[in-house]
């Protein structure tokens, strides 16, 4: 049976970071709908996605979901699972999940990262970002060789237009007033994480539940 997990927290709470590793590490497909936001960005950068962007406002249920369905035709192999970074973020969006997961014939878990607000205020203000190849710093965290240089192709660090602490507060009201009901929504298949460590330290945790549910698949 395919394993969809889905990662859960407030904004800056590392969810597109242990994505990340996780998938490499287990070989699944990970489908971040920032980075399809991002992408659709690109194509009309002066659209109606932009502009709720720009405002940090939640995208609306059908966008997301188109855009999601497409991608899931587009790609190929979810044989060893899926992780969604991003995704659901509403109540209609998990109902709409929960449709696809029947189709698929897989089964979900999720894992919420947790973090304050004020921890996720300094997280996501040190971030910087490449803006060729879209590889994440942070300052001091993580800091690349060479001061606003990324280390992988040399491309400028740029910080996003959304990383204001201003920002930041208002995506991380919407969250809780649209994206915390899922915590209840997903009470059976949850299991929560204590994201204010550090990067390493969440992933080994993150880790170990991941291998406990692939045992759970055997």
């Amino acid at each position: 049976m395919t394993l969809i997990c889905i990662f859960l927290g407030v904004p800056g709470s590392g969810k597109g970071t242990q994505a990340n590793r996780i998938s490499k590490q287990f070989g699944m497909a990970q489908l971040s709908t920032g980075d399809l936001f991002r992408e659709a960005l690109k194509n009309d950068p002066n659209g109606k996605l932009a502009k709720i962007v720009s405002a940090g406002d939640l995208v609306p249920d059908e966008m997301v979901l188109e855009l999601v369905k497409r991608t899931l035709k587009s790609k190929g192999d979810y044989s060893k699972g899926i992780i969604f970074d991003g995704f659901p973020r509403t109540i209609k969006q998990a109902d709409a999940l929960k449709e696809i997961v029947r189709e698929m014939g897989a089964k979900i878990q999720v894992i919420l990262l947790e973090l304050g607000l004020e921890k996720a205020i300094r997280r996501i203000s040190g971030r910087r970002i490449c803006s060729q190849c879209a590889m994440v710093y942070h300052l001091p965290n993580h800091l690349p060789k060479e001061e606003g240089i990324c280390d992988h192709c040399g491309a400028d660090l740029i910080s996003r237009a959304d990383d204001t602490e201003e920002k930041i507060k208002k995506r991380h009201h919407v969250y809780l007033e649209s994206t915390l009901p899922l915590v209840g929504y997903y009470k059976n298949h949850l299991v929560r994480v204590d994201a204010s460590q550090v990067p390493d330290d969440v992933y080994r945790n993150v880790e170990k539940c991941m291998k406990a549910m692939a045992n759970d698949q055997t």
